[in-house]
C-alpha cells in the first residue's frame, strides 16, 4: 500500500501519495535504537497555503521520504497548515497538542514560532523550529534552521589557518546581518581581536563610504554575509577599490545552485553542508516527485528523521534528549542543539573556482575534538 502521512491531503500536489523508494543508507541519529511499543504523535507545522507554501509543501514531501526511509512504526506525523500566519500557527499548535502531539516540528517563520512557543511551553512540549532567527529560542524552543554562527566560525578558522589574521565582515542591516555581525564580533574577540572590523549597510549594497572603513583596516580577508547575488555585487565593489587580493569568504547563504557562475566570487570560499549526502537526497526527491527540491526541503527530512529515531530509542523528546552532545547525523551532515536553543553543524569549506564548486575541506563526521 502507498505510505501516507496523516493529514497529507491538505497539500495540493497530486504526487504526495506515491511510495518513495527505500534508502540503502538513510541519514539517522547517532543514538542507539532501542525499539519500544506505543504510538507517539508529532506535529509538523508548515505553510501549505499562503506565504511560503511552495517551501512548506516541499518540506512536507521530504518528511514523507524520511518516514519511509526510516521505517516509521507506532509513530504518527500530524501535518498542520499554518497558512504562514502567527494566528493560524498558534491555533493548529494548540489543536495538535490537544490531540496528543508530544513534539512540534516547525513552524517555518520566526513570528509563527513566537506564537507557538508559549502554548507549547505551557504543555511541556518542545518545539524544533525551521527558522533562522536566533531571537526565538527559549527553554523549550530549538532552531534547526541554518544559522550563521557555525558558518562564520568555520570560515574564520579556515582563513586563520591559511595565514589571514586581519578579518572583516560586511553584513546587511537585517535580522540575519545582526546575527552574523554579533557572532563574528564575539568570535574575533575570543581570537584576541580587540576591535573587529564590522561593516553594516542598508539597502541593496554598501556605499563607498561604508567600504572605506574596511579598506583602511588593512583586512586580509572579508566575510560577505549576504546571498550569492548580493555578495557578487559587493565583491565587485571591492575589486573597484583595488582590494582584489583580499580573501573572499561567505556563509551558507552562498549555498545556491547559481553561485558557481558568479564572476566576482571566483576564488572565494564559503562554509556549508557537504554536498555529497544532500545530492543523494535531492536525487531521490526528483525521482519521487519529479522536481528538484528547494534548499530548505532537507530540513523537513532531517526533522522527521530525528523524531522517528528518538521515538524508536524510547527516550522521548525531552530537553535532555535533544541536547545529546554527540548530536545527530542527517542529510545536511552532523548537527546538535546547544543549551541556548541554537544549533551547531559540521560544515565543509567549499571553493568557487572556474565556474564550479569544489570541496576544500570536507565536513567532520562527529563532534569529537
Amino acid at each position: 500500500m502507498p505510505f501516507k502521512i496523516p493529514g497529507w491531503g491538505s497539500t495540493k500536489s497530486t504526487q504526495q501519495t506515491q511510495t518513495p523508494p527505500n534508502a540503502s543508507a538513510a541519514p539517522v541519529a547517532t543514538m542507539p535504537p532501542v525499539l519500544t511499543s506505543g504510538a507517539q504523535k508529532v506535529a509538523l507545522l508548515l505553510p501549505l497555503t499562503g506565504r511560503g507554501n511552495d517551501v512548506g509543501e516541499a518540506m512536507m514531501n521530504a518528511a514523507q521520504l524520511a518516514m519511509v526511509d526510516l521505517g516509521a512504526a507506532n509513530f504518527e506525523i500530524m501535518s498542520r497548515d499554518t497558512s504562514g500566519t502567527p494566528e493560524v500557527a498558534r491555533s493548529v499548535a494548540e489543536q495538535s497538542i490537544k490531540e496528543g502531539a508530544t513534539l512540534i516540528l516547525g513552524p517555518l517563520f520566526a513570528e509563527d514560532t513566537r506564537a507557538v512557543s508559549p502554548i507549547a511551553s505551557q504543555n511541556n512540549v518542545n518545539v524544533i523550529s525551521f527558522s533562522t532567527d536566533s531571537n526565538i529560542v527559549s527553554n523549550n524552543t530549538f532552531i534547526l534552521g541554518f544559522l550563521p554562527q557555525s558558518q562564520i566560525q568555520r570560515v574564520v578558522d579556515f582563513a586563520m589557518m591559511s595565514g589571514q589574521r586581519q578579518i572583516a565582515i560586511i553584513a546587511p542591516r537585517d535580522s540575519y546581518g545582526d546575527a552574523a555581525a554579533k557572532a563574528f564580533s564575539v568570535l574575533m574577540a575570543s581570537r584576541g581581536s580587540a576591535t573587529p572590523v564590522v561593516v553594516r549597510y542598508s539597502g541593496a549594497k554598501p556605499t563607498s563610504q561604508d567600504l572605506s572603513v574596511m579598506k583602511s583596516s588593512g583586512a586580509q580577508a572579508v566575510i560577505i554575509a549576504a546571498n550569492g547575488s548580493a555578495a557578487n555585487t559587493i565583491s565587485g565593489q571591492l575589486n573597484g577599490m583595488g582590494l582584489t587580493n583580499v580573501m573572499r569568504l561567505g556563509t551558507g547563504l552562498w549555498d545556491q545552485s547559481d553561485v558557481a557562475k558568479l564572476p566576482n566570487l571566483q576564488g572565494a570560499f564559503y562554509a556549508a553542508s557537504s554536498p555529497a549526502s544532500r545530492a543523494r537526497f535531492e536525487q531521490k526527491y526528483r525521482e519521487t516527485y519529479g522536481v528538484t527540491p528547494p534548499r530548505l526541503a532537507s530540513l523537513g527530512y532531517d526533522a522527521v528523521a530525528l523524531a522517528v529515531v528518538l521515538q524508536k530509542s524510547g527516550r522521548g523528546f525531552g530537553r535532555d534528549v535533544l541536547l545529546n552532545p554527540n548530536g545527530f547525523a542527517g542529510v545536511d551532515g552532523i548537527f546538535r542543539f546547544r543549551a541556548d536553543g541554537l544549533n551547531e553543524r559540521g560544515l565543509a569549506i567549499l571553493k568557487i573556482q572556474n565556474g564550479a564548486v569544489q570541496i576544500v575541506q570536507d565536513a567532520p563526521r562527529n563532534f569529537l575534538k
